[in-house]
């Protein structure tokens, strides 16, 4: 899913984007009706953020989600791209 934000501003705003990754993965959960946490990232132009999983170790790297938060992230970008399940996501089709 791709992600972007829009013009809002001010103290709304402001709230949203500091978030911490791991905390709007959990609204996305809710908001989209799914259950139970698996694998996902979120890519925020080069960068990989999520659960890393230790048995594929392999580029891109991914960092740790609940270190950042989206304003971090995101940086002046406008956009994020959220990736769920990502474990099974080669076998789809």
């Amino acid at each position: 899913m791709r992600f972007g934000l829009s013009g809002a501003r001010g103290k709304r705003h402001a709230e949203a984007i500091s978030i911490k990754l791991h905390q709007l993965h959990a609204v996305l959960l809710w908001t989209m009706g799914w259950a139970r946490g698996h694998l996902r990232e979120f890519v925020i132009g080069h960068d990989h953020y999520g659960e890393p999983d230790p048995n594929f170790d392999t580029p891109p790297r991914v960092q740790r989600e609940e270190r950042f938060t989206l304003a971090a992230t995101l940086g002046a970008r406008k956009s994020f791209i959220y990736l769920y399940d990502t474990a099974t996501a080669g076998n789809i089709g």
